[in-house]
């Protein structure tokens, strides 16, 4: 597990560390499971810092901003709000937010609805923190909606998962399920790989790939914008609510018994997607610096383009109650076999 989690040099979580907090996650679920306290419990105002994990990718943008401003005051010698912690992938983190380690997490959609129902309702969405970041490109820039995919390849990954779901839900209600030839594969870097072989194709990649494969080549034009397509298609209809692909979670135990630290977080939260999307060039070094992103430029361009947001009470539920609901229809396993109910969802 040694550098598995990125952070600035102050922060690194050396190997020992990270082996002994792993040899607690069984401890640390039963007492999730139990209504425990995990020993990095929340405080109020003064008390222990808020652990907030997150991964590598889009999903983490909008702490960014959060980050810094903690990161300023230990560089003052004062004491910070939050700690974080950034994952390089879902499978490294999921069971550490199972195990009750974190206090807030920022997870893929699907896997938070897994979590609650795996912690008996240990944890509870608090806000959607990233819409859809899936584009089409291709070398063929009059493609501007679902129907010009008609007739030709499209190369993606995610087969059996949360992507392949999304864009197979779509074409199939825009009527273009047998029109178009969806060719699964390992890699977004395959995908443009095909693409550069069968230039009639598209490929749908995620962000920041999707902007740094332009920057690289600039016959290549981004045509499909999947979350506006899904804002757009019957699938946008308030039923199925938005394209969401990362949403944040607390403890249900902090949400009952410290909801003013949380409020606190949430403010703060906000505050930085905010500050963030506004000047996405005041965040890029932070992003690279803890791992989230991989290079500055990219990230400067790529942040607008990831749909970072803070979305919350009613709205969220609506939002992602939808989404969760187009993809049961697609395939129940996705998000644990079942829907949550609604203590799921965290209102305020």
């Amino acid at each position: 597990m040694e550098g598995t989690f990125i952070m600035k040099a102050r922060r690194i979580i050396v190997s020992t560390l990270v082996t002994l907090a792993l040899g607690c996650c069984v401890v640390g679920l039963g007492a999730c499971a139990s209504g425990g306290t995990p020993s990095n419990g929340a405080n109020g105002e003064g008390g222990a810092p808020l652990t907030v994990a997150a991964m590598k990718g889009p999903t983490a943008i909008g702490m960014a901003h959060l980050m810094q401003e903690q990161d300023a005051l230990a560089d003052d010698g004062k004491k910070p709000a939050y700690e974080f912690t950034v994952a390089a992938t879902a499978d490294e983190l999921v069971p550490r937010v199972a195990a009750g380690e974190f206090d807030i997490a920022c997870v893929p959609a699907n896997l938070a609805a897994k979590l609650y129902k795996q912690t008996n309702g240990g944890i509870r969405v608090i806000g959607i923190n990233t819409l859809g970041v899936l584009y089409g490109i291709s070398y063929d820039g009059g493609i501007q909606n679902l129907d010009g995919l008609a007739g030709r390849t499209v190369y993606l990954t995610g087969k059996g998962s949360v992507p392949g779901y999304t864009v197979e839900y779509l074409l199939d209600k825009a009527g273009l399920s047998d029109r178009v030839a969806l060719e699964y594969v390992s890699e977004p870097s395959e995908a443009l790989a095909r693409l550069n072989a069968d230039r009639t194709a598209v490929a749908i990649v995620p962000e920041p790939f999707a902007t740094a494969s332009l920057a690289k080549d600039t016959e290549l034009a981004r045509v499909l914008d999947m979350t506006a397509l899904w804002d757009e298609s019957s699938a946008g209809k308030e039923e199925h609510g938005r394209f969401v692909t990362g949403v944040t979670v607390a403890r249900s135990e902090l949400i009952d018994n410290d909801p003013e630290s949380l409020a606190r977080f949430m403010d703060a939260w906000d505050a930085s997607v905010q500050a963030g999307l506004a000047n996405p060039s005041s965040i890029a070094q932070t992003l690279v610096d803890f791992g989230i992103l991989g290079n500055v430029s990219i990230a400067d361009a790529a942040v607008p383009r990831c749909n970072i947001v803070c979305i919350l009470h009613e709205q969220m539920k609506e939002d992602l109650s939808g989404y969760l609901q187009a993809l049961y229809e697609a395939e129940p396993s996705s998000i644990g076999g079942e829907l949550p109910d609604d203590g799921f969802y965290y209102i305020g």
